[in-house]
């Protein structure tokens, strides 16, 4: 990049910096058109006086005979050329100058954004998101005009007048004073009246400004105006703002059209002088009645170009006004020079040695003191904690150290460089700064995390696709960057990693830091593999399929895998899947699968849709009946069906007519058979009749291949030894789909991690996470996964000082304790600096720092699964859930519809008497409810002999608290005789506690109730002689405490 650019504070002076020959072009093609505008004009004259007028005919021309008739189609064709040149060349500059105008409008938004990227970042305090993006888009937009007409436009139109006026003196210098007597008076009048026109035009602009960013402010905070009252004052807010811009634009308008009003009657007075001189001279036979003519029809010309000369000298008014006060807002004080922001430097240099504050001082936008005289020394490598109760504070410090924001005083060394010289490229190599609540772009999560490593494409001439010859000509003619974004762009020299397995490899050891390899390579079994990218892993993944199989047969595990057989109906696919034994194709919109009517008629005459329908319709009650409170928007049914909200709204419209009695028509029928393409067994909870199960595989065996031909590519057929990129990677891994209880199917995902980890494959599985697309601002990630971004985007490029505002906060003390130590294994050569409000353990550290005031104070669960229940209809299934749960007292405040919602979420168990429902140390996964059956909450290890903690009796809720507090079991649980009940899965729980206040508020009272409970407990004991002792300790059964 040219480190001279920059915006100038003058709107011509920029326009000529940037296009001066393009201009001095325009004025060359302008000057080029007056003479033929000059002929154009003679040729009416003489058209009229020598030849319709004219005696001497015929004439001799250029050697020719011509006659009179002749010579007048002769001379009109000369005029049409006239007027065909002068418009092709009017039609040639006004596209040119389109086209500068285009280019410095694009470089001048180019300045703009480069000035924004070296704003300082309290900046951005002060001016909202929707001020910036109104000035780079819609306020820079009118200047286009005035930029590529700048000078040509003028001098066309003013060499256009001249032209006319000289035409007119020549006719008759009377003729010439009437056509520009009046051009003086509009000279001056217009401009003067137009100024007060533009100074209510920016008045106009400062509050559409207002008004954008309390819509942006009401946008985001819409969910507290609601909540706490404000929108009628907002409302009443926005009112006054509309308010005043009407009567600003009111007397816009008022003066606008008073203008043209002046205008229009000043240039009418023009024609008055024209018949009023003109005829007076032709009556005394001083002009001829053609140069009359002529001259009038001149007269009429000069107004177009005049006219022109005044909207442009208006146009350029305001264009001047508005580029100055652009400029002004994008040149704030503590900008980072261009000479440390653009280009890069040669030499990346590392700052691997001690870092040193000298006196610097930090207040915020209110004045208040954050960093106070700090003077600081941390030796290069060492490990320092800064503890810090005020964020505030702590991130004034980062963003110091950072460069991000520069001290009010004092000054920052590192390694002997001073930061406020060191060039922005060696910064962002050299410095790290992780915080809890990064900033994600919009793209993968991969180049998010790879950013510091992306700055420069560093492939050769000629690889990757290169853009347009002409693409790359108008980026340079408009001083924009245009690197080529198809190569590859990571930079293996400033971070010390050779190349792109190197840098994958470095990530493994991040994530492994993080302590999340076991998350995210349990996370990529339910991936998909897209067959363009991942042909190579999709192969390897169907050769483990035969280890994988081995192992789940040793673990006693095989029976969990329900395997995909062209013969058996499989409860983890979709009705409409099972009916083809093929899988819908993704991506899938989010609501009910469309077919073509030739499928679904083809489907309508098939012995199966009478079944299916009937099904559909029985489901469609289901749902309305557990989601009609709540709405289709509830995160539970996006959890377990594939139903958007619209189109559960259209099965709600079916539901209603299906119960006034009235007939299913033709597009009621196609909608209840998509319905069964997108939801499954597993989906519900409970099994298919066994009636439609039996049909299904039966149309199965006769149309199967049939319909798999006619719905074409809305499905990828099922088959043994191929790899189907709609199943999930753990479907294809073991051939199937998993069933049973959750402690199996976790022991079942495990084999089949230890499998990826064993062959190799792991690390690649893992980083199939990279290709996750983030959404804008990360909405698609939750905030955890976007603090781990966070981190790992600091961590990558290597850095020799890496800064940890409570980075990873989400993670508890003892896991970050454990982050640290790896970390330092990680970079045993870099400075690390973690800034926190406390820090508990401070043995690790080599340099604890506290400050305060500114000023540094102080240094120095088994369980089976019901056995398959052929109910004959969904909503009886749902109903004996409900039955159950509505017995249960934790849950007897709820409604109606909330109880259904949590019938809905809950799964049938089973376990004969002394099996375990879960032990101590498994992983919680769900709340349950006792239906029949006893069961026992027994201290680790306790036998039946010893007395058990509690008893629990059909009615009860238990492992709500587990579920609450994310911790895994610390007690068991045994069933003492044959047990049936319901578990409710921790996630579909979680789900309607955060979306449901009132579910909150009965399982808040609940664990209540049990402190309540363990501190009345606790008081008798110690009451006693035993103590908290006597009443943790396990004791035989029937014995009591004394």
């Amino acid at each position: 990049m040219d480190g001279k650019r920059r915006l100038d504070n003058n709107l011509l002076a920029f326009i000529w910096r940037y296009s001066a020959g393009q201009q001095l072009l325009l004025l060359l093609l302008t000057a080029a058109s007056f003479p033929i505008l000059y002929v154009s004009l003679e040729i009416p004259k003489f058209i009229i006086n020598g030849v319709i007028q004219g005696h001497d005919f015929p004439r001799h021309v250029l050697g020719m005979e011509i006659g009179q008739t002749a010579f007048l189609w002769l001379l009109c064709l000369a005029f049409l050329a006239c007027v065909l040149a002068n418009g092709i060349i009017k039609m040639q500059l006004s596209i040119y100058r389109g086209i500068v105008g285009e280019r410095l409008i694009r470089r001048l938004r180019f300045e703009l954004i480069a000035h924004l990227l070296r704003f300082p970042l309290q900046r951005f305090h002060s001016v909202s998101q929707g001020e910036v993006v109104s000035m780079v888009t819609a306020e820079a937009e009118p200047l286009t005009g005035t930029m590529g007409d700048a000078f040509a436009q003028p001098l066309f139109q003013l060499g256009q007048m001249l032209t006319i006026i000289v035409f007119l003196f020549v006719q008759s210098p009377w003729l010439g004073l009437a056509g520009i007597a009046l051009i003086p008076l509009q000279a001056y009048l217009i401009p003067v009246m137009q100024r007060e026109v533009n100074r209510m035009h920016h008045q106009r602009v400062a509050y559409v400004r207002q008004l954008s960013e309390k819509i942006g402010e009401s946008i985001s905070g819409a969910g507290d105006l609601r909540i706490n009252g404000g929108a009628p004052r907002r409302l009443a807010e926005f009112g006054h703002l509309l308010g005043d811009l009407f009567f600003i634009r009111m007397d816009i308008f008022k003066r606008k059209f008073l203008i043209k009003f002046v205008n229009n009657f000043i240039s009418q007075l023009t024609p008055f002088f024209f018949f009023a001189v003109g005829g007076y001279l032709v009556i005394i036979g001083q002009l001829s009645a053609g140069a009359l003519i002529a001259a009038i029809a001149a007269a009429r010309d000069i107004a177009d170009p005049w006219r022109e000369l005044l909207l442009y000298w208006n146009s350029a008014q305001e264009a001047s006004s508005r580029y100055e006060h652009i400029v002004v807002q994008f040149s704030p004080p503590g900008m980072l020079p261009v000479a440390l922001a653009q280009g890069r430097p040669a030499e990346i240099p590392h700052l691997d040695g001690p870092l040193r504050l000298d006196g610097v001082s930090i207040t915020d936008a209110a004045g208040i003191v954050l960093l106070d005289q700090i003077e600081l020394e941390i030796p290069s490598g060492a490990m320092v904690a800064i503890q810090s109760p005020d964020a505030a504070v702590r991130q004034a410090l980062a963003e110091v150290i950072s460069r991000s924001r520069p001290p009010a005083a004092g000054k920052v060394e590192i390694a002997g460089h001073d930061l406020a010289g060191l060039h922005q490229s060696v910064l962002a190599a050299r410095i790290g700064v992780a915080t809890s609540t990064p900033y994600i772009f919009r793209s993968s999560i991969a180049a998010n995390i790879q950013m510091p490593l992306r700055v420069a494409p560093n492939g050769a001439e000629g690889d990757g696709a290169n853009p347009p010859p002409v693409a790359v000509l108008e980026a340079e003619r408009a001083g924009n960057d245009f690197e080529p974004l198809d190569r590859d762009w990571l930079d293996f020299g400033a971070s010390g990693l050779d190349d792109e397995k190197a840098i994958r490899d470095w990530w493994l050891k991040i994530i492994e830091t993080m302590g999340t390899s076991n998350f995210l390579l349990d996370r990529a079994l339910d991936c998909y593999l897209e067959p363009d990218r991942h042909a190579g892993l999709a192969e390897q993944v169907i050769e483990l399929r035969a280890a994988v199989a081995g192992s789940l047969k040793a673990a006693e595990l095989a029976e969990r895998v329900r395997r995909f057989d062209e013969n058996v109906f499989n409860p983890g696919l979709s009705v409409g899947e099972n009916l083809l034994f093929a899988v819908r194709r993704r991506p899938s919109s989010g609501g009910l699968p469309e077919f073509g009517s030739v499928f679904v008629q083809v489907v309508e005459q098939l012995d199966i849709a009478g079944p299916l329908i009937d099904f559909s319709a029985d489901l469609t009650s289901a749902l309305v009946r557990a989601f009609g409170e709540v709405g289709p928007r509830h995160p539970l049914l996006r959890r377990l069906t594939h139903i958007g909200p619209d189109s559960f709204e259209r099965l709600r419209a079916i539901d209603t007519r299906r119960a006034s009695g009235r007939a299913f028509d033709a597009a009621d029928r196609a909608i209840l058979l998509a319905l069964p393409f997108a939801i499954t067994a597993d989906d519900l909870g409970s099994a298919f009749p066994a009636s439609l199960e039996a049909a299904l595989m039966e149309a199965r065996q006769k149309h199967g291949a049939m319909l798999r031909a006619v719905a074409g590519d809305a499905f990828q057929p099922i088959e043994s030894g191929a790899f189907n990129h709609n199943l999930t990677l753990l479907d294809n891994l073991l051939s199937g789909t998993l069933t049973g209880a959750q402690i199996d199917q976790r022991r079942v995902r495990g084999i089949a991690q230890e499998a990826l980890i064993e062959s190799g494959l792991a690390g690649e599985f893992m980083l199939l996470i990279g290709e996750t697309d983030t959404g804008l601002a990360g909405a698609n990630l939750s905030p955890v996964a976007r603090e781990r971004i966070g981190f790992a985007r600091a961590v990558i490029r290597r850095p020799d000082v890496l800064i940890l505002d409570h980075a990873l906060a989400s993670q508890s003390p003892a896991e970050r304790e454990a982050m640290r130590t790896k970390l330092r294994a990680l970079l045993p050569a870099s400075t690390m600096i973690f800034l926190e409000p406390d820090f508990p353990q401070r043995e690790a550290f080599d340099l604890v720092i506290e400050i305060r005031g500114g000023r540094i104070v102080g240094s120095s669960a088994r369980l089976q699964p019901l056995p398959a229940q052929k109910l004959s209809s969904i909503t009886a299934d749902l109903q004996s859930k409900f039955d159950a749960l509505s017995a249960v007292q934790e849950f007897r405040g709820l409604k109606r519809g909330q109880i259904e919602l949590l019938a809905y979420a809950s799964r049938w168990i089973s376990v004969r008497e002394d099996e375990y429902l879960f032990r101590a140390g498994d992983e919680t996964d769900g709340a349950y409810v006792a239906v029949s059956g006893t069961a026992e909450l027994r201290w680790p290890g306790a036998g039946p002999e010893l007395e058990p903690i509690d008893t629990i009796t059909p009615g009860r809720l238990i492992g709500d608290l587990s579920v609450v507090l994310d911790e895994d079991r610390i007690i068991d649980m045994v069933a003492v005789s044959d047990f049936t009940g319901l578990r409710i899965g921790k996630s579909e729980l979680l789900d309607i506690i955060e979306s449901d206040i009132t579910v909150a508020l009965l399982l808040l009272r609940t664990v209540g109730r049990h402190l309540h409970g363990v501190a009345e407990e606790r008081a008798e004991m110690n009451a006693g002689e035993g103590g908290t002792a006597a009443m943790m300790a396990p004791r035989p059964r029937g014995e009591t405490l004394q």
